[in-house]
């Protein structure tokens, strides 16, 4: 009788009259066998059941579970996978095994974007300069051109004649070099003459103050002064509102340029700020009647320090609007602002 072990498959030889339900050791193996009633190889363990082939993930599957991440993931990309190797099949004649290297990566060819979103940033770093040169420039004039407007409204308001007496009669007594004409210029000085009274019949001063009356004389030499002096008068106090809205008109387009609200109101206080209209009305000095040439180099020197101030200002202001940052700026509108 014949068996075979179903551990090493060794095979056995036993006696025919061997009986059924004996018990062998296998030499080879040392395992004991009992011996089935009909002479065949006592059962074996079955052997385990091969396992199922896992199933192809699909493009759903490639994410990566995280417990903190919900159900969101990364989706992994194989062409971004450092561990794929490709295949190199061998060459010549001694053919050894395939070898492998890792894909390299795919090369990333575009850039950050970085093209500005507002344009009104760069052109307002360029205008912000010279539009608070402009303003500071009309800042100074107003303050001066109030003084001047003061200055030549007060006579009209506050005085009975344009000029004081002593103005008046300082060119009849100009000439004069007899001691009594010296004195009576000098009472005049001092305020002890009156001009004549508008008016017939016109109250008298309540102070008790009681001054000399004008001479004939010396009123008719008064009123040609006066009749000199009247017109300046005038011409100063409309210069000085005239430098004014011209100052006005400035501050108000160094604003509109400084938020780049208007490019026609900048480009206008830009040529307007070249223009040194601010110091015209010291020029009223040459035309003044009682003007003594001995002021005319501090004015001449102020003239000319207004006038290369503002030209330089005007002139900054210019070349920037001129400008493309500058022009695509205040073209530029934002959907906030429409």
């Amino acid at each position: 009788m014949q068996i075979q072990c179903p551990g090493c498959k060794t095979k056995l030889q036993l006696p025919d009259e061997t009986k059924a339900g004996t018990r062998v050791q296998c030499p080879a193996c040392k395992k004991v066998l009992a011996l089935p009633a009909n002479g065949a190889a006592p059962p074996s363990k079955p052997p385990a059941p091969k396992p199922e082939p896992k199933p192809q993930p699909s493009p759903a599957d490639n994410f990566d579970e995280d417990e903190s991440a919900g159900m969101y993931g990364v989706r992994k990309d194989p062409d971004l996978d450092d561990d794929e190797e490709e295949e190199i099949a061998p060459k010549g004649k001694s053919k050894g095994p395939p070898k492998f290297k890792k894909k390299k990566r795919p090369e990333v060819n575009f850039a950050p974007d970085v093209s500005i979103k507002d344009l009104r940033g760069p052109a307002m770093v360029l205008v912000v300069p010279p539009s608070n040169y402009m303003m500071m420039q009309c800042g100074l004039v107003i303050v001066t051109t109030l003084a001047s407007i003061a200055m030549s409204v007060w006579p009209f308001i506050f005085m009975d004649r344009v000029l004081p007496q002593a103005v008046a009669l300082k060119p009849f007594y100009q000439g004069k070099t007899e001691k009594k004409d010296q004195a009576r210029f000098k009472r005049i000085e001092e305020g002890w003459v009156t001009w004549p009274a508008l008016k017939k019949g016109a109250k008298e001063d309540d102070t008790g103050f009681r001054g000399d009356p004008m001479t004939e004389e010396e009123y008719e030499a008064a009123k040609e002064e006066l009749a000199k002096h009247l017109p300046f008068a005038v011409a100063w106090l409309t210069l000085s509102f005239l430098i004014l809205g011209y100052t006005l008109a400035v501050a108000f387009a160094a604003v509109k340029m400084q938020s780049l609200e208007s490019y026609a109101w900048s480009m206008t206080g830009a040529i307007l700020a070249m223009l040194p209209f601010g110091a015209i009305g010291l020029l009223c000095y040459f035309f003044k009647p009682t003007m003594e040439f001995t002021d005319l180099p501090i004015i001449l020197f102020v003239l000319a320090v207004e006038a290369v101030f503002t030209f330089l200002v005007g002139v900054m202001a210019l070349a920037v609007l001129l400008k493309n940052d500058v022009k695509l700026g205040f073209a530029y509108r934002s959907d906030a602002t429409g």
